[in-house]
């Protein structure tokens, strides 16, 4: 730029032209880096979308899991009515609602599995899909104001807190299943319950208590080393030997916590994804595999996509960090296309792209 100067030094406005163009160019460029930023989601949804929902009529789609004989799950319906609202494919949302409705049980929670045949073969809800259901039309509301998604959602809430909510305050895995049910962490959605409390003033402090006391579960029962947590835990706070590992179910609970911290910058939250990211940091991205034991024994010799997405999630507690920007290259790189990894990824995907409020 000096040679160009000294050449041209005659005209007095050439250097700022030159430092605008400059200025202009890098703006250009950085304009470009978060459009792809914020477009690898949305490009990702359509893969998702292609790949998992099928048509069952004009008015209907769900989300088939083709590695279980195309069954459908009411998680999977969860994630395709949050995935769908969170990109603004309302077409498809509502499609995939009608179909969600229509599989309703009697206390207005969609059964949990589906054949491909559309019977019902799982009676009873799942409560980790409810809560995405639920909040999934919540986030339509916000978005399509005239259509009735904010009266289905607090119907749904409320099935939720009559159904899926113990007495004391605990959330149950789902609404049949009989006495002293199990505890799951991963169902345990403390950003949702912060934004059921908003919906009312005399929902408040019903859904503060649930959400305190289902974050201080997870609390009490993360391993203080690794910050992980198992699959499921007994109710009386015991966890058997062979359900100590940081699972297939427990994968989500970063996922869960992070959206959450986001919005919050809740400290105990902070504290578990600290503790985890922590561990998971020393070990190092490159050395990283899919299955610990709460305690850090590895349990597999190979990463996929699931594990990617959950310690992906995980890291962003220290988003700025070169271990996050490896983790999310990683996950953004990798090739694992099985049902669970495509879905997890594409809800870390959301996140990223601030998605979720």
């Amino acid at each position: 730029m000096e040679v160009l100067i000294m050449k041209l030094g005659r005209f007095k406005i050439f250097p700022l032209v030159i430092l605008t163009i400059i200025s202009l160019t890098s703006c250009v460029n950085t304009h470009k880096k978060i459009q792809n930023k914020r477009t690898y989601g949305s490009d990702y949804y359509n893969y998702w979308k292609k790949k998992y929902v099928v048509s069952v009529n004009s008015s209907m789609s769900k989300v088939v899991n083709p590695e279980n004989n195309k069954i459908t799950v009411s998680e999977g319906m969860g994630y395709g009515l949050l995935f769908s609202a969170a990109y603004d494919d309302k077409n498809q949302f509502d499609k995939l609602w009608n179909y969600t409705k229509h599989y309703l049980d009697n206390n207005g929670l969609m059964n949990w599995k589906i054949n491909s045949n559309g019977n019902i073969s799982g009676y009873g809800s799942a409560s980790d899909a409810d809560e995405d259901i639920a909040y999934a039309l919540l986030l339509a509301a916000e978005k399509w104001p005239n259509a009735s998604y904010n009266k289905e959602a607090v119907k749904m809430i409320n099935a939720i807190k009559s159904t899926e909510i113990s007495k004391d305050y605990i959330l149950l895995p789902g609404d049949s299943w009989g006495n002293n049910p199990p505890f799951n962490p991963s169902y345990v959605s403390p950003y949702y319950y912060y934004k059921f409390a908003a919906l009312s003033s005399s929902e408040k402090n019903y859904w503060e208590k649930v959400l305190n006391v289902n974050v201080n579960l997870l609390n009490q029962n993360i391993d203080k080393e690794t910050g992980l947590l198992p699959d499921w835990i007994n109710k009386d706070g015991t966890i058997k030997a062979e359900n100590n590992k940081f699972g297939y179910d427990a994968v989500r609970v970063p996922l869960r916590l992070i959206e959450f911290y986001n919005e919050t910058h809740n400290s105990t939250a902070k504290d578990i994804l600290e503790r985890e990211n922590d561990f998971l940091s020393k070990i190092g991205s490159n050395k990283l595999v899919s299955g610990y034991s709460t305690d850090g024994k590895p349990l597999a010799n190979y990463i996929n996509s699931v594990y990617l997405s959950s310690f992906s999630a995980a890291s962003l507690i220290n988003k700025d960090s070169n271990f996050s920007k490896e983790m999310i290259t990683k996950l953004k790189n990798s090739k694992d296309e099985s049902y669970y990894g495509c879905s997890l990824k594409m809800w870390v995907f959301l996140i990223l792209d601030n998605k979720l409020n």
